[in-house]
């Protein structure tokens, strides 16, 4: 009776946050492009295996959806998991529980858009790994039919 919500982002929005952020020794292939873009490909190809043998089991969230519409998407979410809307849900950075996490400070403020194309600003720097991504990504909305 679990309930899986999967967030999705761009990918090169997300490889670039795992590739500068600092993380303990297991993760080091997080400051590698061509470690990163590949278990980024494995997770593409994990997340494509799951929705195909067990269709409509996870939810999935777009990031940028989720901080250009957050209360809708909270709401959605919320109701997916069948559970009770509470103003809390949009003012988590209020909650005083412990958090570990490297976004630990972010999590403590409230939704904002900062990170939204973050990668534009890197594009000179990692253009192997965000061309590579490119195409994975071309790739997959073309098996999906959405090219």
């Amino acid at each position: 009776n679990s309930k899986i919500i999967h967030c999705s982002r761009s990918p090169k929005d997300n490889c670039l946050s795992l590739y500068k952020n600092l993380f303990d020794e297991n993760l080091n292939w997080t400051y590698d492009e061509t470690d990163l873009f590949r278990f980024y490909q494995e997770y593409d190809s994990l997340m494509s295996f799951w929705k195909k043998n067990i269709p409509d089991f996870i939810y999935d969230v777009n990031y940028e959806n989720l901080i250009s519409n957050s209360e809708f998407q909270i709401k959605k979410i919320v109701n997916f998991c069948d559970l009770d809307w509470e103003p809390g849900c949009i003012e988590f950075y209020k909650n005083k529980r412990a958090i570990k996490t490297v976004s630990s400070a972010q999590v403590r403020q409230s939704i904002y858009n900062s990170s939204i194309n973050s990668s534009k600003n890197y594009e000179d720097f990692m253009p192997n790994l965000f061309s590579s991504l490119d195409s994975l990504q071309k790739k997959t909305a073309s098996k999906r039919g959405r090219f």
